[in-house]
């Protein structure tokens, strides 16, 4: 059985360094990753033509997410060595659910 590529997972550890980091290559890693996130939400929901699970209301900004994403990894310092898409996961569920 081959490897998953479990070696490229980032960790919540990793995203919130980066995230928080002043640096503007590491700022640009934290938007990236988010970004991604989202789009890849978006084109596993539209291939498999399954329902939302995260729908962010019009005028929040990138910004807000990455607020929202690093104030709930800092209150949450025990899940930081989970992968950072389970914790963006968790946390954009949490605050932007879709109604049915």
């Amino acid at each position: 059985m081959g490897s998953y590529g479990a070696e490229y997972v980032m960790s919540g550890n990793e995203l919130l360094a980066d995230c928080e980091s002043e640096g503007i290559f590491e700022s640009g890693l934290c938007y990236g990753y988010i970004n991604g996130f989202m789009d890849l939400q978006y084109a596993t929901v539209r291939s498999n033509e399954r329902a939302m699970l995260i729908c962010i209301p019009s005028g929040v900004n990138k910004s807000q997410l990455k607020t929202l994403i690093v104030k709930d990894m800092k209150e949450h310092p025990e899940k930081l060595h989970y992968p950072a898409a389970v914790l963006v996961g968790f946390s954009l569920v949490e605050a932007y659910p879709c109604e049915d």
